[in-house]
């Protein structure tokens, strides 16, 4: 059992749990596959439940306050590690691109709701974007301070991500980074909407108003940046950053400061710029 407990343990921090099914490949060989309660392995091991719905970054986070704290990103558990999110974009080694389109972002003036699920404030956006002449539905949208991607090692003060997903099921994020300066409407109403409890009705936005007008990128392939920290998502972090308040910055701050990811290591993966 001892030795049965070790493989099992490595399969759990791997993920390979699947109901009461653990699939042991090339064991002996072969493929065996262990009727197993998985209450029974949770005991043992811990519940490695990488799938949970509370994700911040995940297309439909629905109502999950997942279990893990930005104080203690060491003990985040993923895949592989060799593209994960966010970076230090660096525009001094950046060459610009001119095989990629601009971007098409057409997002609804409607919040369907507005959770408070306890990683950061998320709405429910509809709407859709045109990434790589590809169409994406937007599913959410939510906020890290300070940012979580960091430009020539600069951190911005606010950073809104726009959480899609392609009909092939591809995961795609759009960043805005957001400094202190004047007013933002649009954010003040979503300040203003931040419901008591976890959950708030929805309500009309000014969606443009949290989207720079010019939208030059900056492209590369990475990761989640909340467990499971998946890997292969696309992610467009404009170059154009927007403005909010001091004042609207210490608001947000008394729900949420420092829920961000550290910057993970390149690893070579190429970063374009695009400016159409």
């Amino acid at each position: 059992m001892n030795n049965l407990s070790s493989i099992l343990g490595k399969l759990l921090l791997t993920g390979q749990i699947c109901n009461k099914e653990i699939i042991l490949s090339n064991l002996n060989k072969g493929q065996v596959i262990l009727q197993l309660d998985k209450k029974y392995v949770e005991m043992l091991f811990g519940n490695n439940n990488n799938q949970d719905p509370g994700y911040d970054e995940q297309p439909e986070a629905e109502n999950g306050h997942n279990h893990f704290t930005y104080d203690e990103q060491d003990k985040w558990l993923f895949e592989s590690g060799k593209m994960q999110s966010p970076i230090n974009i660096d525009t001094f080694t950046i060459a610009p691109s001119i095989k990629y389109k601009k971007l098409e972002l057409n997002f609804k003036n409607q919040a369907m709701k507005i959770e408070n699920n306890g990683h950061t404030i998320e709405l429910a956006i509809p709407g859709e974007s045109i990434l790589m002449n590809r169409k994406f539905a937007l599913n959410q949208m939510h906020f890290h301070s300070p940012s979580e991607h960091t430009i020539d090692g600069l951190y911005s003060d606010l950073e809104a991500h726009f959480v899609h997903t392609g009909a092939d099921g591809r995961l795609a994020v759009v960043g805005v980074l957001f400094n202190i300066g004047q007013e933002n409407l649009a954010f003040e109403t979503i300040l203003n909407k931040i419901p008591q409890g976890s959950s708030g009705a929805g309500f009309k936005i000014n969606i443009s108003e949290l989207l720079p007008e010019d939208k030059a990128y900056y492209h590369y392939i990475g990761s989640l940046t909340t467990p499971p920290l998946t890997e292969n998502v696309e992610w467009y972090v404009l170059e154009e950053k927007l403005e909010i308040s001091q004042e609207q910055l210490i608001r947000f701050q008394k729900y949420y400061i420092n829920n961000n990811r550290k910057t993970q290591p390149l690893n070579g993966r190429p970063v374009n710029y695009i400016n159409n």
